[in-house]
């Protein structure tokens, strides 16, 4: 008995705050998710959402994301799909946050678009289990620790200016 490539199914995430009725709406999102994991040959497994909850809310904080979580620590590795990569969070540094734990679990996240809105550069896809998409996300991350560490200078600075009471 051979065992299934993990590439062969796939996981979905969604996720919509009641203001996305227009924007991104769940069901354009399901449609999505589905549409790219019948284009790779995959069958999709699960679909994890969480509807009318903020993308401000950390992903750990959501309880289809913690579901999702937890699915990919029972079953173990398989691909992800995400419709945007800004349905994990809104600050930069949640998103990556997100896509690491996810990436620990699964064997990829296939990000269908990567931007917001209809500039160029969000109708491409990123899938972090290519090259390509790794690198992508590590140049990310490290923009992300770098306008981290930008802020933690700003704010010492500001605290040795500012008087003593």
């Amino acid at each position: 008995m051979s065992v299934p490539s993990p590439f062969a199914r796939a996981v979905a995430y969604v996720q919509a705050a009641p203001s996305d009725t227009f924007d991104q709406p769940l069901d354009v999102q399901r449609a999505a998710v589905a549409a790219c994991a019948a284009e790779h040959d995959q069958t999709l497994v699960a679909l994890f959402e969480d509807n009318g909850i903020a993308a401000t809310v950390p992903f750990s904080h959501r309880p289809g994301a913690q579901a999702l979580i937890r699915w990919l620590d029972e079953h173990g590795p398989t691909v992800v799909i995400v419709s945007r990569m800004d349905r994990l969070g809104v600050a930069p540094s949640d998103m990556i946050a997100a896509i690491l734990r996810v990436s620990v679990s699964a064997s990829t996240v296939h990000f269908i678009q990567v931007g917001v809105g209809d500039s160029e550069v969000s109708r491409y896809p990123l899938d972090t289990g290519t090259p390509l998409g790794r690198r992508l996300l590590s140049a990310m991350y490290e923009t992300v620790m770098e306008e981290w560490g930008i802020m933690v200078d700003t704010l010492a600075a500001n605290q040795r200016r500012s008087p003593r009471r």
